[in-house]
């Protein structure tokens, strides 16, 4: 990947990040606790069928 094409890479990431904080802020700790499980489960679940 190009340097610009990592930059672009990093500014998505970035934005979507910044509107997912927005979106959780006020959700009470247990819950964005038991989210940041449920995603780190998706993300290890979802691999073996992305490569």
């Amino acid at each position: 990947m190009t340097r610009e094409g990592l930059a672009a890479r990093e500014r998505v990431r970035a934005a979507r990040l910044a509107s997912l904080r927005d979106v959780i802020a006020y959700w009470p700790d247990a819950d964005r606790n038991t989210f940041a499980g449920l995603l780190d489960r998706f993300h290890t679940d979802l691999d073996p069928f992305l490569y």
